[in-house]
Parts: structure tokens; sequence; C-alpha cells
């Protein structure tokens, strides 16, 4: 199959590859069909990707997916496109730990074949700018490093001297010079980008003039040139056949406070035979009539803490359907949803209360991937299970002693902590899993929904 495309890295976070790679999806969009790619488990910049070409962006990560799953995600999706753009994760051979082929850019560049556009920050550079991606590209000739995009340029000559320098001595052609902008900034906090959803008329504004920069700055006619050079991928893909079982109605958590999902997880739920019914917790006061689960995501209910604790009719809700033993699957600050409460200095905003103990604010980040093994049989597979997955989250959870867990986590150094709470058809924890590491994962929670 023949997909034009390309991947924007960088030597580092912070060079602006998010922006970029939203911006370049805009552009394109304008005369072909693009499809967005993230690689890592992130949520936000496949938001901003979606806003940007008005189909959902899909993660490819090669920690927790397959090499396998991850090509078939990657030609499935870019099926009926005329161009896929992968945005990359941190530097481009920033993976997991110290291996820099263990869920890195590099890695999903060398299993697609897909032609590398380096990001580089210049607003400190000249000629070292040469020496760094002379570094990149050479460093593995199977990834293929195809042109450069230098971001944050003080001048034209500060730009002169960066495409001479890059060109002589690196050997690869700049695609363009950004100066630093204030239309080049997405606002952010503590978990990275600030959501779309927060800001929807601001995200549009902000791509129709990123996308008015991006195509007088950068040379869009070579960029699309080297993605289309880009060699043709094999890989059988069956096709998909929907279950012919009676359709189960999942509710699923979509708001401000509950917007962290996989796209993919969705689309696994949808292929067992399930219709997925959106509700707000934040805004509606009752569940979807006639579901028989619940799915409900990350994001950040620990910031409308207060907004979610006022809502009392929904929580009314939630905690009948759950004390009815419904299948409830949760994940991310979806916890601090069903526990007890959330306590912020000192406000103590009450919640469903369906998991013991309460959760607080943490001193520091919990980000990173994580391995796991079920210490009971749950709502999407079985005790004993090994999945992997990722935190995400500055919450901390107080629970009672004697409280039994549901997950244990292996950490770095061996090291190893209880997390996760399962009760019947209810399982919670701060991990977000991806379904498709394990097919039975939707499966299973699809059944346990019907059977029930």
């Amino acid at each position: 199959m023949k997909i034009p495309r390309f991947m924007i890295s960088a030597p580092s976070s912070g060079s602006g590859k998010s922006v970029i790679a939203t911006c370049l999806m805009a552009a394109f969009n304008q005369s072909l069909k693009v499809r967005g790619f993230k690689v890592g488990p992130d949520f936000l910049d496949p938001m901003y990707h979606a806003a940007a070409t008005g189909v959902p962006s899909i993660n490819l990560d090669s920690w927790i997916l397959n090499p396998e799953t991850n090509l078939f995600n990657f030609i499935s999706a870019s099926r009926g496109f005329e161009l896929a753009i992968i945005e990359g994760v941190m530097g481009l051979y920033d993976g997991r730990d110290s291996d820099p082929f263990c869920g890195s850019s590099a890695e999903i560049a060398k299993l697609t074949q897909t032609p590398v556009i380096l990001v580089l920050d210049a607003s400190k550079l000249s000629g070292t700018a040469a020496a760094i991606v002379s570094g990149l590209s050479s460093f593995d000739p199977q990834v293929k490093v195809a042109g450069v995009i230098c971001n944050r340029v003080g001048s034209k000559r500060h730009a002169t001297i960066l495409r001479e320098a890059i060109e002589k001595y690196a050997g690869l052609p700049v695609l363009g010079c950004l100066p630093k902008l204030a239309e080049l900034e997405i606002p952010s906090r503590r978990l990275g980008l600030l959501p779309v959803d927060e800001r929807p008329e601001q995200t549009r504004l902000f791509i129709a003039q990123a996308r008015e920069i991006i195509q007088t700055h950068l040379d869009l006619e070579k960029i699309l040139e080297l993605a289309k050079e880009a060699p043709e991928l094999y890989h059988p893909i069956p096709a998909t056949v929907r279950k012919e079982t009676q359709p189960v109605r999942i509710g699923i958590a979509r708001d401000e406070a509950f917007c962290f999902y996989y796209e993919d997880n969705l689309e696994a739920l949808q292929n067992e035979g399930g219709i997925l019914v959106p509700f707000s917790p934040l805004k509606d006061r009752f569940l979807p009539e006639g579901i028989q689960g619940l799915y409900l995501g990350g994001g950040y209910a620990d910031l409308y803490a207060e907004s979610l604790a006022q809502n009392k009719e929904m929580l009314s809700q939630i905690r009948s359907f759950c004390h009815a033993d419904r299948p409830v699957y949760a994940e991310g600050t979806a916890f601090v949803y069903l526990s007890e409460g959330y306590q912020k200095q000192d406000n103590f905003y009450q919640m469903a209360g369906v998991i013991p103990g309460y959760c607080e604010p943490g001193d520091k980040l919990r980000m990173g991937y994580k391995e796991i093994n079920l210490l009971r049989d749950t709502v999407i597979a079985k005790s004993g299970v090994h999945l992997r997955g990722h935190e995400f989250h500055y919450c901390h959870w107080i629970k009672p002693e004697n409280t039994s867990s549901a997950y244990i986590i292996n950490l770095n150094n061996n090291l190893q902590e209880e997390a996760g709470w399962a009760s019947g058809n209810l399982l919670a924890s701060f991990v977000h899993l991806h379904f498709l590491q394990d097919k039975t994962l939707s499966k299973s929670f699809i059944e346990r929904c019907r059977d029930n």
C-alpha cells in the first residue's frame, strides 16, 4: 500500500513538534485528506490533530503494542487518506529508560519506514545546529532523516546561517525557518496543552492563523515530495467484522473532566458490538437510558472536583449503577470521581463513594509506562493477566488500612506497589490501558455487560 507520509520529530521535548505537526496537518488538509498519528501514550496532542484534520488521531506505541499491531494500525487507519502525518514523542531516540529503540519515535519511524523531518529549536544555535542534525541523521541508517525545520529563528540573517550550515555540513535540506511568534504558541498547564474542548473557538482561531504562517515560511511542496518518496508498506489487513450479536449500550463519559480516551479503545468496543452513548458527568443529571455498562475515561476530574461534586443527581446515578453491580471500567482521574471524595487544602468534595478512601493532590506528576499484574478477576481480564499501560496524573489515593488492591504495578528497580480497585463488576485504576495489546480486553468487557 502506497501511503505518502512523514514524521515530525526533534532532538528533544519543547522544540515545537506539537504546534508544527498540527499546523502542517491543517495546511495540507485544505487540499488533501490527512490522517494524524501520535507516537506514545498521549491524549492531548491527538485532540489538536483531530481539530486540524476533522478525523480522530491514532496512537502508535512500540512499548505497549507489538510491532504487528502498530503496523496494522498505521496501514488500516491510513486507508482512504492521501497523507499521513506522525507526530513523534520527546526526542527522536528518547524511549523507555536508556534504550533508544524501545518506545521511541525512531522505532516507529523504522517500523513504518517513514521519513523524519526534524524540528530544531534554533533560538540559541547557529553552526552547532549542523552537528546536531548530522548526529541524529547518522545514528541509525535505517531511520531516514529527510529534512529540517528550524523553529524560533531570530532574524533573516540567523535563518541564512542555519540553512547554510545544515545543508553544507549535514547534507540535509532546510524546509523552512519559523520565527518566534505568539501565534505559534498553545497555552499549557501541568499535564500539557490545554484541551481543545476547553477552548474550541480559540483553537479554531489558532489553527487558522498558524496555518497561514506555516504556508508562508515552510516549503510545503518539498515536504509533500519527501512524503511521496516513502516506500510502499505491506501488511495483510483482514476485514473488520462487527459482531452479529445483540448490541450493547455503553455509557461513555465525555466532557471537559473526562476526555482522555484512545480512539482504538472506542473502536475495539464498537467492533465487539458496543454502542457508545456519550454523557456528561459535569452537566447531565441522569445517565443515558438503557445502558448496560459504563466507561469512565481519564482527564481532569481533580480540577473539576467542585463542579462534579455539585452535580449530586449524577453522582447518585453513578452510585446506584455501581451498587447494582453493573459493569464499570474507569481509568485515570475517573478514579477520583468514584472514590469517597477529593481533599484539596481545606475543601473536601464528596464524590460517588464506591471506592473506599479518598484522593488528594500529590506533590509530583506521576507519569510513565507501567507494567501491571491483575490480582483478581475483573471486567476486562482474569486474575494473573499481565498488561502494560501508563500513568499521567498528580492525584494520590489515601486508602483505608487493609484495603485490597486490584493491581500490582511493577516499578523501576524491581519495586512494586499495589494500585487500583476491583469489586464485583467495577474496575478502576489511575493506569490507562490500550485495549489492542490484548483483544480479549474489549471482548471481556462487552460480554460482561451483555450478560449482566
